[in-house]
């Protein structure tokens, strides 16, 4: 579905999820998840090797939960990982959970909030009350939580800043 969009359709449909996701952690993210035969499996993984960042946040989830075989959480984390770099809000989000309980990735609670951060297009420390797992954090965390975010935002500073 997200694949029939036009790219500002899936930037807008993205931002919209991720933003219910963060809300609602326990549901599990996913976008034009394919059903369990080899073939989709093959198709999503072909689309996610190309670069297309929902295909790769969706394949992440599709590996998180096992749809293809057993589950692989830290491939799922690296899916996850690359289109996050591509401004992806639901691949950002599900790292926010993959960092705060160490799923394929070590646990982690200044990048969970970073990722938290860029996901929602919060300004990391003014509204760090807002995040889930805030009492976690340490000012020290805060502090370099948004050094990372801020660095991050410089280098992708063509991208919006915020949902």
């Amino acid at each position: 579905l997200m694949a029939a969009l036009p790219e500002a359709g899936r930037a807008a449909a993205t931002r919209q999820m991720a933003a219910w996701a963060l809300r609602h952690p326990a549901a599990g993210v996913s976008v034009g998840l394919p059903g369990q035969s080899g073939d989709e499996a093959a198709r999503l993984r072909a689309l996610a090797e190309a670069g297309a960042p929902w295909a790769q946040t969706a394949l992440g989830h599709a590996l998180a939960r096992g749809r293809f075989g057993a589950p692989d959480e830290a491939e799922a984390a690296t899916w996850w990982l690359r289109a996050a770099a591509q401004d992806d809000r639901l691949a950002q989000a599900n790292l926010v959970e993959a960092f705060v309980a160490g799923l394929g990735v070590p646990r982690d609670d200044v990048i969970a909030y970073g990722y938290w951060c860029l996901a929602t297009g919060a300004t990391p420390g003014e509204q760090h009350a807002a995040y889930p797992h805030a009492a976690r954090l340490t000012p020290a965390g805060l502090a370099e939580a948004g050094r990372q975010v801020a660095a991050w935002r410089q280098v992708h500073d063509d991208l919006p800043a915020g949902p």
